[in-house]
Parts: C-alpha cells; sequence; structure tokens
C-alpha cells in the first residue's frame, strides 16, 4: 500500500559524502541515496529518467546512527544560475567578436590537435575513465538502518502545448539523439579549430556532463519543484 504526501519544496540541503546529501523537508530531516557511484544508471540518467525525478530517502529520526552524522551547516537551496551556458556564451562572444590578440582560440590554437586527432581523442576518453575509476572507488556508504521506506518523488507539473519538438520526446530518446549527433558535432567543431579552449568548451565540457552530471549537480536544490514524500508501507 502506497501512501503519498502533499507536494513540498526541499527547504535546505548539504552534500554528506558523493552519494548522500542531507535534505530538510516541510521541516522534517531527510538523508537522500543521490548518486551512487556503484550503479551505472548514475552515469547514464538519459537512459534511467527515474533516476532524475525519483530518490530513496531516509527519515532521520528513525536512523540508529544519527547521533555519528553532522548535520550542521546545511544551506538554502538556491535559484541556480546555469555557469556552464554562461561561460559557453562568453567564450562564443570571445571568439567571434574579440581581436586575435585577446580571442582565446587563437591564443590556445596548436596544430597538432588536428594533426594528431586520434590521440586527442584518445586523451579525452582515457580522462573520462579515470574520473569514473575514481569516483566509482569513493568510499560512500554509510549506514542507515530505518523503518520506513521512503521515496522523494517529483511532482508532476501540467506541461504546456507550447513546448518545441524536441522537448516532447521521451527522455531517453533525446539522450540518445544528443549522443548519436550532438556529441559527433561538437566533436567536430572542437577538433577542426585545432585549439585547446575551443576542444574544451565543445568536447571536454559535455562529455563530462553528460556523464557525470549527477555528481556535479543535485537537483532537488537547485530549482523551486514540488516534491511528494512517498511511503510504502509493506516491510
Amino acid at each position: 500500500m502506497i501512501k503519498g504526501y502533499n507536494k513540498y519544496v526541499v527547504e535546505k540541503v548539504r552534500r554528506i559524502n558523493i552519494r548522500y546529501y542531507l535534505i530538510k523537508v516541510h521541516g522534517k530531516y531527510y538523508i537522500i541515496d543521490y548518486s551512487n557511484p556503484k550503479d551505472i544508471k548514475s552515469y547514464f540518467p538519459g537512459l534511467f529518467p527515474e533516476t532524475l525525478t525519483e530518490w530513496k530517502i531516509y527519515d532521520v529520526a528513525t536512523l540508529k546512527n544519527q547521533k555519528n552524522l553532522n548535520f550542521s551547516n546545511e544551506a538554502n537551496p538556491k535559484k541556480s544560475i546555469n555557469w556552464t551556458i554562461m561561460a559557453f556564451l562568453l567564450y562564443l562572444l570571445n571568439v567571434m567578436f574579440f581581436p586575435e590578440k585577446l580571442n582565446l582560440s587563437n591564443l590556445t590554437h596548436d596544430p597538432i590537435i588536428l594533426q594528431r586527432w586520434p590521440q586527442t581523442l584518445g586523451y579525452i576518453l582515457a580522462s573520462v575513465v579515470v574520473i569514473f575509476l575514481i569516483i566509482f572507488f569513493q568510499k560512500s556508504s554509510i549506514n542507515l538502518t530505518g523503518e520506513e521506506k521512503l521515496t522523494l518523488k517529483q511532482a508532476k507539473v501540467n506541461e504546456t502545448e507550447s513546448r518545441n519538438w524536441f522537448s516532447k520526446l521521451p527522455l531517453r530518446l533525446r539522450w540518445i539523439i544528443s549522443m548519436i549527433i550532438l556529441i559527433p558535432i561538437f566533436t567536430l567543431v572542437g577538433i577542426s579549430a585545432s585549439s585547446y579552449s575551443q576542444l574544451f568548451v565543445f568536447l571536454v565540457v559535455p562529455l563530462y556532463v553528460l556523464f557525470f552530471g549527477k555528481f556535479i549537480k543535485f537537483i532537488p536544490g537547485s530549482n523551486k519543484s514540488k516534491y511528494q514524500i512517498i511511503v510504502s508501507e509493506e516491510n
């Protein structure tokens, strides 16, 4: 039997480690299992949309070892600025309008990038593997012994008809399209200029965000979406 509470916002949030966060919802504290480094779904959220909308949470009041957890200095969630997009736009402005002596693309130009593009791609992919291994072997487990089985689930919002055709596609399909079409295009743009800055902006950053986004950004703490706390009464 499932029972859902009213829709709430995440009031406060603090990171415990790479996997868990402390959150405050409707005056109560919960630990949320957000980004498990040993779960392949954490690296491919586009293929597993549920990892972006619902998570297991644990009521702090029911934990036997709550005295061993430090919950001080939790922060109020703020409407986040997408610094990645802002940096991307500033870079485009620099490339298009700044003179050569101040143009980052020209200042970081190196013909080796294009001449040895297979090695360049190999280095980038190797860095992705290294970061994956570092994250995967992070010690993130904590003792969470609780009585209730809880789920924090994003409440459904009314979808408007003004959305574009791409946003209307299923998330899995959008993710696959991004992988098959956008990443190769970004790769071509990044390497063709034979510039380290362009390579970083158009290929390195998108790849890192694509695969490691869940370890970078905490969705419930970066927007004002409302969530339901679902209680499973089956034990």
